[in-house]
């Protein structure tokens, strides 16, 4: 090491700032083998891995990801809960919490009303409307008993409650009121892909499908992200139409557009073909008919 490269990390090492040193020092590393390694491919899975909680994207409206499986047709129908419980992490992580223990297990207890709640989950939708306030509420119920996380550490096993408690209450004069705690855990938790929000807008029941599952299908572990859009068809309990396939494949070129100009994915694309993929320019809703793969981009 010499020149620019070890004066910038001369005065972390000369104030014996050691693990600080080691850390920048394992980042710079990573990056350049991010810069000469081939990222998809089996054997780079670990350096994918390190990469991306690294990586740093500002949309004015994101939800935050985690690896998601599917494993089955039936996973990849709309979950709106799900999409609701990312959107209120990200809601909670922004707002002002105390912190309570439940045993040694840290919780965020944080208080809002549930009008800003509704204003945060889709703008252009009024705060007071009866429906969505009702379905908030639903919502914010269901949650409190069915999700759970387990861990493994030091030979233990345990299952956390990540909602353990929530109340809501209606005051007189200002609307229902939120008082909510959650895991401090998935508030801190370093989650791999931040994407911008595709679900703050109204949107048509095949919309929603297609945009959930091209999130689930992006947040796989893969740099590689193939699309087979006859299982996204199958998984409709009806036939859909020629008219609504068209529909389905014009909202999935429009998500690649979004994510290419986010800088989330690759100018690389490929068209699956009897099975086989070959690369093109350019997806259209046409081309895309049998499936097709896009590539996870990686800022350095």
């Amino acid at each position: 090491m010499k020149g620019n490269f070890l004066k910038k990390y001369q005065s972390l090492f000369l104030s014996n700032a050691f693990v600080q040193f080691e850390q920048d020092m394992c980042s710079h590393y990573l990056l350049r083998f991010g810069k000469r390694l081939c990222l998809d491919y089996c054997f780079t899975d670990w350096l994918v891995n390190s990469l991306r909680p690294g990586k740093e994207y500002t949309f004015k409206n994101c939800i935050k990801s985690d690896y998601l499986l599917v494993t089955s047709t039936d996973s990849i129908h709309p979950d709106k809960n799900f999409i609701l419980f990312l959107i209120l992490l990200q809601f909670t992580r922004h707002s002002k919490f105390d912190i309570d223990l439940l045993g040694s297990t840290r919780y965020r207890n944080v208080k809002f009303s549930l009008q800003s709640f509704s204003k945060y989950v889709n703008p252009k939708i009024r705060s007071t409307n009866y429906y969505q306030v009702k379905k908030l509420r639903l919502f914010l119920t269901s949650v409190q008993s069915n999700l759970f996380v387990s861990y493994f550490a030091c030979n233990e096993f345990g299952r956390l409650a990540t909602i353990p408690k929530i109340t809501i209450k209606k005051s007189k004069s200002s609307g229902w009121f939120v008082n909510i705690w959650v895991l401090d855990d998935l508030c801190n938790h370093s989650y791999p892909f931040i994407l911008p929000n595709l679900f703050n807008v109204k949107l048509q029941n095949y919309q929603f499908s297609v945009r959930l599952w091209f999130v689930q299908i992006f947040s796989s572990v893969n740099v590689e992200k193939v699309f087979l859009i006859e299982n996204f068809f199958n998984s409709h309990r009806s036939v859909l139409s020629n008219g609504q396939k068209m529909l389905v494949r014009q909202e999935l070129v429009g998500l690649v557009e979004l994510f290419h100009r986010s800088k989330l994915i690759e100018r690389r694309y490929k068209i699956l073909v009897e099975g086989r993929p070959s690369s093109v320019l350019k997806l259209t809703p046409y081309n895309i008919a049998n499936g097709f793969v896009i590539y996870e981009n990686f800022v350095f």
